[in-house]
């Protein structure tokens, strides 16, 4: 076995921010739009060589959304044992698809050095083949306060990050959170 220090060093995440108090303002609406289970889809990222897991290929490619990258060891499987690292969003087609944009961060396993988002590039160079994916397919039929289509994928990316703060989102969209997040580190 490798040198344990020197792997601890190498694998350890990045600052890790529990903002509970941030958590109780989340916008209701948003949350009822985002809590029926069934609407998020779960799918392996990447397989064990590094290759698209099986079920990438059904990720819908005629909608925008939001997804979500995170860790999970798969030694407590559906313990809740996993770490939210990344969300991001998906315009509607023809700009983009919640597919395509999905499948595009494998671009950054297969040449990190060609890309220039260094907090990704970490986290799928180090986590690689444990990274998994969630996703909330955005249907035209969702509406909050007159907002729909990519506003409304706008508005509940940045709610999301506001109120979660993972750790390899470089913008937090709330002016005062980000800044609170540099001076706290």
């Amino acid at each position: 076995m490798k040198d344990l220090v020197k792997h601890f060093k190498e694998h350890r995440l990045r600052p890790l921010l529990l903002p509970v108090d941030l958590w109780a303002t989340f916008d209701r609406q948003v949350k009822s739009l985002l809590v029926p289970i069934d609407r998020w889809k779960e799918i392996e990222y990447l397989n064990s060589i590094g290759d698209y897991g099986s079920e990438v290929e059904n990720i819908p490619n005629d909608v925008g959304g939001i997804y979500v990258f995170y860790i999970d060891s798969g030694i407590l499987p559906q313990s809740g044992h996993s770490i939210l690292c990344y969300i991001g969003r998906a315009h509607k087609p023809p700009s983009n698809s919640l597919k395509a944009r999905i499948k595009s961060y494998k671009d950054y396993s297969d040449n990190p050095e060609k890309f220039e988002r260094p907090k990704i590039r970490d986290l799928f160079d180090m986590w690689n083949k444990y990274i998994r994916c969630r996703y909330f397919p955005m249907l035209d039929e969702y509406s909050i306060n007159g907002k729909s289509g990519n506003d409304l994928i706008d508005q509940v990316e940045a709610e999301l990050i506001n109120q979660l703060l993972p750790p390899y989102n470089d913008k937090i969209p709330n002016k005062q959170i980000a800044n609170a997040t540099i001076r706290a580190f």
